[in-house]
């Protein structure tokens, strides 16, 4: 009996011992497929260059919307939808507590409301540039997994203390999709990225699906130049989707 306890004892000790290798194992693997996309998608010091993003996108042949973002705290979004919700502008300046909207209803006016954005910023730094300066996925586990028939490297991240799952293509290591995962480990919401293109250096996606709904994604452009008191100033959706360019001066 003495013996048969100290065997059970001895493997029940050599099980945790190969688990706590095979996570070891994992994590690294984790770590390198991070590397191999940051490097895939323009390399770090390219995309640690980023300080603002313009995105165009539309919604078929009628809709779209104008975003800038200027990492890591400012937002501004001139959207043209179908109706009830028509054309309407939104404002975001998390560091000086700025938040307003304006929409068709009264275009010339625009309502002060509380604190949005923060998530928008932050899944937009992920969405295109993966990491950067103020927001740095931590790798923790590995795997593999179909999407759309096709096996992807799986990595397993935490940001802001929450799991959030990349899964990469395996040749390109590109990601093709992203998941958000619940406190069971169970994905409650993912984002499909494909038809990549290079811009600045930086492989971009100009199809992006939210679940069943298709984002195509016209132009992305980074560091351009921009009114600086768009994020100073109430928005109004009179001023047009073209507001942030930089006002000419004589």
């Amino acid at each position: 009996m003495r013996f048969f306890l100290i065997m059970l004892g001895l493997t029940i000790l050599n099980i945790g011992v190969m688990s706590q290798n095979s996570d070891i194992s994992n994590k690294s693997d984790a770590e390198r497929i991070w590397e191999l996309a940051i490097e895939a998608k323009g390399g770090r010091n390219r995309i640690e260059k980023v300080q603002n993003l313009l995105v165009l996108s539309s919604y078929g042949e009628k809709y779209g919307l104008v975003e800038l973002f200027v990492l890591p705290n400012k937002w501004w979004r001139f959207s043209n939808q179908a109706e009830p919700f028509g054309k309407q502008v939104t404002m975001n300046n998390l560091e000086q507590d700025l938040y307003y909207i304006s929409n068709d209803s009264n275009p010339t006016t625009f309502i002060k409301t509380e604190m949005r954005g923060k998530e928008t910023l932050l899944e937009t730094q992920i969405y295109f540039l993966l990491e950067t300066k103020w927001i740095k996925p931590i790798p923790i586990n590995f795997t593999t997994e179909k999407v759309r028939g096709k096996l992807t490297d799986v990595v397993k991240t935490i940001i802001n203390d929450k799991p959030v799952n990349f899964f990469f293509d395996k040749e390109t290591h590109l990601v093709v999709k992203i998941a958000y995962l619940n406190d069971k480990g169970k994905p409650y919401s993912f984002v499909t990225f494909s038809d990549y293109v290079l811009v600045d250096g930086i492989q971009i996606p100009t199809k992006v699906g939210y679940e069943s709904n298709s984002k195509i994604l016209i132009n992305i452009k980074f560091n351009v130049d921009y009114d600086k008191t768009l994020f100073e100033t109430p928005p109004t959706v009179a001023a047009g989707p073209d507001a942030w360019k930089p006002k000419i001066k004589f």
